[in-house]
């Protein structure tokens, strides 16, 4: 009986020693493994983990994963040791011609960008209702007309939103000429006859140097039914101010009005000044003398410029009436003429569907 009993003893206790060794394996496994050096039959880990456990020599290391962290080697690559040697050793004479600094250049600005500009032509046109009268064919002929030239000043644009429509339309074929433009549009004017105007400049030869205005009352005293527009232009290393201006019609005497630009170039003294427009006068009429006597000079002298009715025995030029005057000190007028384009219609009033005013242009250098 006591065999028995010891013999059922002995076994309960190899049981719980059994049952304890696999709580103390299950719970120690990483530990075991590490004791009897097998991972076999080890549950899978992640790649961080097994990366962890391997040794640097091991031919099965994988690539790091993003949540690694790789310690770069402290010793410098052939790539590097060519890229330094290139930045401390000095450039040879010819080595020095050739290959750009280091720093980068100075970005350009628009005033060195025109610095080397030695001259600009610069055209004025009444385009004549422009907005109102004019299709696409009209508007694809103004612009090869006008296409040749750095800055164009528009009087006579239509009010209605038509008018700035038809000077974008003229801005996108002027663009299809070959060269990058852009163009400004005033506000309507404040007195009788209200239209507007507009600048448009090539890119390449000059831009905006500030914002447009129309001439307020301080200058001329409210006596001018549409005021002038003003704009400055970048001109070499300066700038430029020119004034594009319609006076009234000859039956509402626009020498009244002419004798007022001489206040507005004293308001902008400092300014280098171009005076230009439909100005329904004669530039050898007296109401210029003022302009004149404060150092201007018309770029066109007995050049008849707006469009008959009906062509005569003395010809289909009427007046003249469209002048770009150009102070003389800083400035000097190196050409100057008119587009008639009159001859490429069949008949006088066909060409007077594009305007009854030529355009006039003048090509100005600096004097200094």
């Amino acid at each position: 009986m006591s065999n028995l009993i010891s013999k059922l003893l002995n076994n309960s206790l190899k049981y719980i020693v059994g049952i304890g060794v696999a709580l103390l394996i299950i719970t120690q496994w990483d530990a075991v493994l590490e004791i009897l050096g097998s991972g076999s039959s080890s549950p899978q880990t992640s790649q961080t983990e097994r990366t962890d456990t391997q040794q640097p020599n091991q031919s099965t290391a994988t690539k790091p994963t993003p949540t690694e962290t790789r310690v770069p080697s402290n010793k410098p690559t052939k790539e590097f040791d060519d890229r330094a040697a290139q930045k401390t050793r000095k450039k040879t004479p010819e080595e020095a011609a050739v290959l750009p600094d280091d720093k980068p250049a100075p970005p350009q600005t628009a005033k060195t960008r025109y610095s080397r500009v030695k001259s600009l032509k610069i055209a004025s046109w009444n385009v004549a209702n422009i907005g109102i009268s004019k299709d696409d064919e009209e508007v694809e002929y103004i612009a090869q007309l006008l296409k040749g030239f750095d800055i164009v000043a528009i009087q006579e644009i239509s009010t209605k939103l038509s008018g700035p429509r038809a000077i974008a339309k003229l801005n996108e074929r002027l663009n299809n000429t070959g060269a990058r433009w852009d163009y400004i549009i005033s506000d309507p004017t404040s007195g009788a006859g209200s239209e507007r105007y507009a600048y448009m400049w090539k890119k390449s030869a000059t831009d905006l140097a500030s914002k447009t205005w129309l001439v307020g009352a301080q200058a001329i005293d409210d006596s001018l039914d549409r005021e002038p527009y003003m704009a400055r232009f970048y001109f070499g290393e300066d700038r430029l101010l020119i004034s594009n201006f319609h006076a009234v019609p000859t039956t509402k005497k626009p020498q009244k009005e002419i004798v007022y630009l001489d206040n507005i170039h004293r308001l902008y003294r400092k300014d280098d000044m171009v005076f230009l427009g439909d100005f329904n006068l004669s530039q050898k009429h007296k109401a210029f003398d003022e302009l004149k006597d404060s150092g201007y000079e018309a770029a066109l002298e007995n050049q008849k410029t707006s469009l008959r009715r009906i062509k005569t025995s003395s010809g289909y030029l009427a007046q003249e009436y469209d002048n770009i005057f150009v102070e003389k000190s800083p400035l000097r007028i190196k050409r100057s003429g008119i587009v008639d384009f009159v001859p490429d219609f069949e008949s006088l009033k066909e060409a007077r569907q594009i305007s009854d005013h030529l355009p006039v242009w003048a090509e100005i250098e600096r004097t200094e």
